[in-house]
């Protein structure tokens, strides 16, 4: 437990290796305490002799044991003996973070007697690119087939109103855009609308016609940003809410900018807790769990993606 005087780290210094009767050890100290060299002898000094227990008591308790306190008072400086200084600096204790105490979501089940059946449709179509009004119309046409069958919650793609420029490159390319691809993107601009806006309330107005729940993808222009959002309006014909996309993929972030995470929104409607995630979003299991800690129960995922896994 106790270190060697000759051997100024926290570890025991090794035995010395004895050597054979009549043999002289390497180098140029002999066994009596003579230095030998090339015409030359010189008397070293004896070493010291060994610590009595009494001596050894007085080493501070840190160099004799490793069973160590995080209140360290020794006589050396750290860079003096450097393994303490690490030691001193890895017991400082880690703060303590008080949190809120975790809330539970019951999501019922199948079986449960207050289970409610919606009608949904889903809704696969194309915008009318570079043409907003012209898809506001399209939209509604949709909407008034969707209602006709019954439907009490409408879906439409991701980025419908305002398009998903799908095969586009906006002439950028790494350190150089193109007059071509920039005349493009004030085209794209254009057909996004302002949310809240008129676009919005014509929305918000053909919700209430046809008394359904309508969830629509659509390009959000905030001054010279363009987000991809989805927005949310109920059949009393009112706006509910938005929710900007986070994380735009790869080469959509030319265009788009990024959600800021305040607007992850669900919300209580008399057939459920509606929620929604656009496209790749879905993939993002915190993102999920932020709608799930919510209480989604119905869980929308508008996307343009056209792959089979959706």
């Amino acid at each position: 437990g106790s270190s060697s005087p000759h051997c100024p780290s926290l570890a025991p210094c090794p035995p010395a290796r004895s050597s054979p009767r009549g043999a002289r050890p390497q180098g140029s100290a002999v066994a009596s305490g003579v230095a030998t060299g090339k015409g030359a002898t010189k008397r070293l000094p004896s070493p010291p002799p060994p610590r009595s227990r009494s001596s050894q008591a007085q080493i501070p308790a840190p160099i004799r044991s490793l069973s160590l306190r995080t209140s360290i008072s020794h006589p050396l400086s750290p860079s003096a003996v450097p393994r303490l200084s690490l030691i001193r600096m890895s017991l400082v204790p880690f703060p303590t973070i008080e949190t809120p105490p975790i809330s539970e979501v019951d999501m019922g089940s199948a079986s449960d007697s207050s289970t409610t059946t919606v009608r949904a449709t889903v809704v696969q179509a194309a915008t009318v690119f570079y043409d907003t009004p012209a898809t506001m119309d399209k939209a509604e046409r949709l909407i008034a087939d969707a209602a006709g069958y019954g439907s009490q919650l409408v879906v439409f793609p991701e980025a419908f109103i305002g398009g998903y420029p799908r095969g586009s490159t906006f002439g950028v390319t790494i350190g150089s855009r193109s007059a071509k691809g920039k005349e493009e993107f004030r085209k794209y601009h254009a057909s996004a609308i302002d949310v809240p806006g008129p676009e919005v309330d014509r929305l918000a107005a053909m919700a209430g016609k046809y008394k359904v729940f309508l969830v629509m993808g659509v390009i959000e222009r905030s001054g010279y940003t363009l987000y991809c959002s989805v927005i949310f309006f109920d059949p009393q014909g009112h706006f509910l809410g938005k929710h900007r996309k986070l994380m735009p993929t790869a080469l959509e972030r030319i265009i788009w900018g990024f959600g800021d995470g305040s607007t992850i929104p669900v919300f209580e409607t008399p057939v459920g807790k509606i929620g929604a995630l656009i496209c790749w979003e879905n993939k993002m299991p915190l993102l999920r769990t932020a709608l799930y800690g919510k209480g989604v129960e119905i869980y929308c995922a508008p996307t343009a993606d056209a792959r089979d896994v959706w």
